[in-house]
């Protein structure tokens, strides 16, 4: 069985998870998931390393539709630009 095999998704980024709500990247040493603002910032990074053509204004813009469809961050006053 391949990772992700259970079909579970991280309620605040969309990667597989085995168990709970949140994936590794998005939780704290305890578990907890982090910040808004700390999500936003490591997920902007990724995704200029991915895509090298993008600005950090565009990574930024994109992260912030994406998390916007995420359960874990719907609603949130931050994404709503």
């Amino acid at each position: 069985s391949g990772d992700g095999a259970s079909g579970l998704r991280c309620e605040s980024c969309g990667m597989s998870v085995q168990i709970g709500p949140w994936c590794d990247h998005c939780t704290d040493a305890a578990g907890n998931l982090q910040p808004l603002q700390e999500r936003m910032e490591d997920m902007c990074r990724f995704m200029m390393q991915r895509d090298s053509s993008l600005t950090r204004t565009a990574a930024l813009a994109a992260t912030r539709r994406y998390l916007a469809r995420m359960p874990a961050w719907a609603g949130r006053p931050e994404l709503e630009a």
